[in-house]
């Protein structure tokens, strides 16, 4: 439920940004919304799989107890980099 609902709100919220946001119209804007919503989510995964291999439970001690600062940021690893690739790409 969590997850789809966050895939769907990616999606209405993208939608609605990428007019105002990019050069990117409605349709195209909820595509790459939930897109990146999916790409967030194997970011938070992959960090949790390093997490686990290295034996750790929280990636620092600033933000004890909701798994450090990397996890709060985790999805980005993968998803800010799609986002820029994807619209340099649309762009050119």
């Amino acid at each position: 439920e969590g997850l789809a609902g966050g895939v769907l709100m990616t999606g209405v919220v993208g939608a609605l940004a990428a007019p105002l946001a990019t050069p990117l119209s409605r349709p195209i804007g909820a595509a790459v919304g939930v897109a990146l919503a999916l790409v967030g989510l194997l970011g938070d995964l992959l960090v949790s799989a390093i997490k686990r291999d290295v034996g750790v439970k929280d990636s620092g001690a600033v933000l004890p107890g909701q798994g450090g600062v990397l996890d709060r940021c985790d999805s980005l690893i993968l998803a800010a980099p799609l986002y820029y690739h994807a619209v340099q790409a649309w762009l050119l």
